[in-house]
Order: structure tokens, then sequence, then C-alpha cells
């Protein structure tokens, strides 16, 4: 960088911070400037210039801070006339305060809710970190109110086209486009932006801010996102009762159709923890924490009452304030959306705080023959909300939301949805006790995954299971076994565990080494397989996965099965009494294991010479078994699943409600290893879904197939 340039930077410092000062802090610019200019070096002048403007920053936001909400009261008292009821008097005439102290202590009731939940400490962070940003906005949004003012129709419209750009763009979850990945997190940009668009909408309506409503409405109907079209419509709906005209009516019937649209669509998206159906949760948490998630969210609308009750000029954004937030506030009391403010998530944080940006600056009171003569003009207008009726208000607020919290949660498979996590270039390392085994010698020239060149890759999954995420890898081009040894006494038996994970990636947590951490407590040897991942399955007309030609896992299965056998001696296991446990795409895989006649791969040692079926196999949840994607009564395997005389005794074990692998799998695979004369015992639990591994839930499998599977050991000989 060249002097010049230094010194331009530095001397452009000096003025945005003169810019960014109020006029009574300015001096401090001025001397900035001074001090700056007698430096002669210039990257000297640059460091001391930028140094001074993290200084000068903080004090800049409060200054702005303590203007941004309101003009000061007309009369205003001395300081030592100031007592805590009056400035909470004060403070209640004025809606963006109002809603800066509501959406704080909100946020801090939520907090509370989080930490009592047990919610990781991201999430803490993450909320307090939203809840500063977005007091920050509010303070800036009075750097330029006429700017503000003039443009407001041309940013409604550029908001609009940022949830349009989110819907076709955008991170996809389940056929739903709402968010915007922002390095690690996701933003959902209709809980960012919409809230503020509609306020906005209330208060300038022009062609501009009517095309921006448009694109809104089309938009959530593209993503699609039922929750919040319905929050327009009840916003819009607000508008037309109150104040109507053209433009508001056909934001309506926009807002209307899209709502319609998306009732056509499923929505299928999980509930997440500590995010969606708190209202449900919060009191399983503790009464207390249930009682702070109620008051936080009915105090959201605290904004609105005084908007209404303090501004007569103001009542119609405040009355739209108001039926957006409680609108959301009921979709996530019905249905798996995001709890405002009270739950994880930044995005509503940002966006309640944005939106009180729309409201009038200054709740002017009107005085006593203002409002008589307001009240003789329109004597069905309201001239104000007493104590009472906003008490009345609260409580009715409190009411809806506690009768949506006693309803019982729905009886589905739906799962709290979480953050992807995805750390490139980290090779997955097993816990205490474990003993990671390349499975291939180095010299072996293995055919490579669908992995692009990629390096091997961990992260964390979706939905979550039991309220906890689960660890996976992928991009695995170099297969290992990790042994653990049994604990207490040695039984002589030993497990291979094949996780799932859909032939993309690996489930290492969930269904591996919590897998090992239950049977080794068995006395068995557990040894989990990191097999070559991510491998494409093409898709026939009826939108069946066929599977490729050569599978490579099923040749790491293989492999860790006689090299096991190999080594039996050296990990003190019974080389007659190794099994295979899969789930999912594992569960397929070791299907497949058990019934390969032939090896996939010419031997590369000694160990290949050794059998590579297990002597018993547990098969969960599997798929890919059938040739079609709703079989109804037919249980005729597909053309690609082979059944063999020779495969080992079986235990499957099924959720009957499974949405993801339909439990016909396990029907018919087990009808046809009984048809082969293969013993074959079954488990199907009426609840469970899918991907339940050893993680407890309500649901009775989760505690009871553990126990099964034991006594089911303990029978044919290998306990």
């Amino acid at each position: 960088m060249s002097k010049s340039i230094q010194r331009a930077i530095a001397d452009w410092i000096c003025s945005a911070s003169r810019a960014m000062l109020p006029g009574h802090l300015r001096d401090w610019a001025d001397a900035l400037r001074s001090e700056t200019a007698h430096i002669p070096h210039d990257g000297d002048a640059l460091r001391f210039a930028a140094g001074s403007l993290c200084g000068l920053l903080p004090r800049a936001l409060m200054a702005h801070f303590k203007t941004a909400f309101a003009a000061p009261p007309a009369n205003p008292k001395p300081p030592g006339e100031w007592t805590a009821m009056s400035l909470l008097r004060e403070c209640f005439r004025r809606p963006r305060i109002a809603g800066a102290v509501c959406a704080a202590t909100a946020a801090c009731l939520g907090l509370a809710y989080l930490a009592a939940a047990g919610a990781p400490a991201t999430y803490l962070i993450m909320n307090l970190a939203a809840l500063l940003i977005g007091m920050g906005l509010l303070s800036v949004s009075a750097f330029a109110p006429h700017v503000t003012t003039r443009w407001s129709g041309a940013g409604t419209l550029a908001m609009a086209t940022v949830l349009l750009a989110t819907s076709l763009f955008g991170s996809s979850v389940e056929g739903a486009a709402r968010w915007v990945a922002v390095g690690p997190l996701f933003v959902q940009t209709s809980l960012l932006f919409l809230p503020l668009i509609i306020v906005g909408f209330s208060r300038t309506r022009t062609f501009c801010a009517t095309a921006g409503m448009a694109v809104a409405a089309l938009a959530l109907a593209l993503q699609p996102d039922r929750a919040m079209a319905g929050v327009m419509v009840a916003g819009l709906a607000a508008m037309v009762a109150l104040r109507f005209d053209i433009r508001v009516g056909l934001a309506l019937a926009g807002a209307v159709l899209a709502f319609m649209a998306t009732l056509t669509q499923p929505d299928t998206l999980p509930a997440v923890p500590y995010v969606d159906q708190i209202l449900y949760s919060a009191f399983g948490v503790h009464p207390l924490a249930g009682a702070a998630v109620l008051a936080g969210a009915a105090m959201l609308l605290v904004p609105a009452i005084v908007g209404w009750r303090t501004n007569a000029a103001g009542r119609l954004p405040a009355a739209v304030f108001g039926a957006v937030w409680f609108a959301i506030i009921l979709a996530a009391a019905l249905g798996n959306y995001p709890t405002p403010v009270v739950g994880y998530g930044s995005s509503a944080i940002i966006g309640y705080l944005l939106s009180l940006t729309a409201l009038p600056a200054a709740a002017k009171r009107a005085s006593a023959a203002e409002a008589e003569n307001a009240s003789a003009q329109d004597p069905g207008r309201p001239g104000g909300l007493g104590r009472s009726q906003i008490l009345s208000v609260l409580g009715l607020a409190l009411f809806g939301l506690s009768s949506a919290a006693s309803q019982e949660a729905p009886d589905d498979c739906t799962r709290t949805r979480a953050e992807k996590v995805e750390v490139p270039n980290t090779v997955w390392q097993p816990g205490p006790g474990g003993k990671q085994i390349p499975l291939w010698p180095e010299d072996v020239d293995l055919q490579l995954p669908d992995y692009g060149g990629n390096p091997e890759m961990t992260g964390t999954g979706s939905p979550l299971i039991a309220g906890r995420t689960w660890g996976w890898a992928t991009y695995i081009s170099r297969p290992t076994m990790t042994v653990y040894p049994p604990a207490g006494e040695n039984s002589g038996a030993a497990m291979l565990v094949l996780p799932g994970g859909g032939y993309a990636a690996v489930a290492m947590d969930l269904e591996g080494t919590e897998i090992c951490d239950w049977i080794t407590q068995h006395g068995v040897t557990c040894i989990i397989l990191k097999y070559r991942t991510p491998q494409v399955w093409r898709r026939d007309e009826n939108g069946v996965g066929i599977p490729p030609d050569d599978l490579f896992a099923l040749e790491d299965a293989q492999r860790a099965m006689s090299l096991l056998r190999d080594r039996a001696a050296s990990y003190n296991i019974d080389p007659d009494e190794i099994g295979v446990i899969g789930f999912s795409a594992g569960a397929h895989l070791a299907a497949a294991l058990s019934n390969a006649g032939d090896r996939s791969y010419e031997p590369v040692d000694a160990a290949d010479l050794l059998p590579m079926r297990p002597d018993y196999a547990i098969v969960v949840y599997p798929g890919r078994f059938l040739p079609k994607r709703n079989p109804g009564t037919d249980l005729s395997l597909a053309p690609w699943v082979e059944v063999t005389a020779g495969a080992p005794p079986t235990l499957l074990i099924h959720a009957m409600n499974d949405s993801v692998n339909d439990v016909r799998h396990s029907m018919a695979y087990g009808l046809a290893l009984h048809d082969m004369g293969v013993p074959v015992d079954m488990r199907f639990f009426a609840r469970g879904c899918h991907a339940f591994g050893l993680r407890h839930t309500s649901d009775p499998v989760t505690t009871e197939w553990p126990t099964h599977a034991v006594q089911w050991l303990k029978h044919i000989g290998m306990l």
C-alpha cells in the first residue's frame, strides 16, 4: 500500500467520524483530524485514525441510540425531578422505546428458557449478539430519517426482491427454500424483512411499495412459507379494516393468493429444538421456563398497544405491527415455525427490532381539547386505551398462547431442524478407547467415491435426534475400522457397526460410537466401519434408487469382516462370532454383506481368503429393498436385491410410522429370508419414526429394542 493511499484512508476515517458523531461530540472528530494531520508517517497516521475510530464508535452509537426512537418531550423535566415511575411513563409513551425495552426483556426471558432447557451456549451467544445488532440498527435508523421516508417504497421493493431471490436461490430444507447461508449460519429472510415490509407499507403506499408487496407475496408462495404468508394476510387485513384504498386491496388479494398457494403444498419441515414448538415444550422444562416464554411472547405486542394509545396519527402502523407479530406468535403456537425472540433465532430478533423503525418516532399525546374534538367527530373511534384495556389485551394474548401450549404436539415424525455445520478438511477421529485402523494396505489402488477430489470432511446434520445433533463424515476415500474393546468380561463376540447416511455420509456417532457404548457393556468387541462415501445411486423411472455396479461400501464391509477374522487372536474375539449391525443405508449394506455370494473385489492379501459373511445380522430400519416408492401390499423385492440360504440368523427392527424407509422394506426382506430357510426374527413398533438409534425418546422402541437385541443374541448363542 502506497503512502498516499494510507494517508487518504486516514483522512477518510476522520471525515467519516465527523459525519457519524452527533453535533455535541464533533469536537472529538475535529481533534482527531488535527492530531492525525500532525503525524508525519502515513502508516502511523492510519493506525492512529483507525484506533481512534474504534474508540469513538461506541460513543456515537450510544448517542444516537438515546435519540433514535423519539424526540424529547415537549416540557422536559429538570434532571432532579425525574423518578423511576416518570421515566417508565415517558418510556411507554414512545412505541420505539417501548419496543426496544420489550425486545430486550423478551430476549432475556428467552435466554433464561434456553439456559434452563440445556441449549448449546452458542445459541445464547447468537441471540444476545442478534439483540445487540438489532439495537444498533434501530439506533442507526435515526441517522437519516428523511432518507428513510423518501426511499421507503424503493426499500420495500428491494427487501421483497431479496425474499424472491431466497425462494429461487436460497438454501433448501425438505423442499422449502426460506434461508440464506451466511457462513455457518442460516438467515430466514422472511422473518428478517417481511414485518418491516408490511408495517412500512401501512405508512407508505406508493406504486413502488405496492409492487414490493406483490413480489413479497410471490416469494412466499414459491418458498413456500405458509406461516409468513398468513402473517402477510393478517397485516394487510388490519390495514383494510382501518384505512382501505385500492393499493391495499390489491396487496391483500395477492397475499391471499400466496397463502392459498402454500396450502396446496405439503409443509413437512420438522420442528427444531429451542426454535419451534417451544410453547409445547417450555413447561416440560420447568413451569417458570414456560411462564417466561409466554410472558416474553406477549411483551412483543406492547408497542402496538402503546402506539394505539398515545398517538392518534400512528394508530394504523401500530395496529398493523400488532397484527403481524400476533400472527407470527400464533403460527409458532400452531405449527413448526420459529417462536420469535424467546426462542433461538437471530432472524426473528433482528426482524422485530427492524420492524420497530416503521413505527412513528414520536408518539405525541393529543391535548384534551383535541381529543374531545376527535371524539365528537368520530364517536366510534376509541379515545385511548387505559391500564385495564392493556391488561385485558395482554391477558387475552397469554390466554391464547397458553391454550395453544396446552394442545398436544402433533402425532407425526416431524423433528426439529438444526443448522448444518460443515468442517472441511477434517478427518473423523474416535473418542477415548477406540483404535482406528486403515482398512486397506496403502499400496492398494482403491476406486474413489464421488467426492470430486475433496478432502475428508466432518460436520453435524439435521434434523436433531432426541434434541441433539448427530455427527457425520463424508468424502471418505481411505476407509478405516475403529475397534472398541469390551467393558468387563469379554464374551468373545464381536459386532461390526455399519452406520447409515444414505451412502452420502456416515453417521459416526448416532449409529456408530453410541452403538459401541451400548454393546461393549455386554462384553462384545465393537468395530465401527467408516466406509467410502459419497456414492451416487441413479434413479429409475419410478424415482427408486438403483445401486451402482460396484458398491464401494460393500467392498469395505467385506474387507472389514475378513480382516477381523484374520486378526481375531490379537483382538481377543472368536472368529465364528463376528456379526454385523446396520442402520438405514447401513442396514441395506448389512443385508448385502449377509447375502453376497462372491467377493466384490480381487483379494489383496491373505486376509481376503477368509470368510466375509457375518455370523449374525441385526438390520435396523432398512430401505432400498423394494422396486416402488409406494409398494402397497406388494412385498416383492427389487431385482437387484439378492437373498440366499447362506445368510446368517437375522433380527429386523423397524417402526411402523417410519416416514423415510417404509416398514414394508423390513417385511419384504424378512419374508424373503424366511422363504430361504434363514432364521429371522422381526420386532416392529408402532412409533419411533426413522433414525432413532439408541437415543431415548417417549417412543418405546428407543428403550426396548436394545433389550430385544441382547436377548436375541443370547438366544442364538452369541452371548
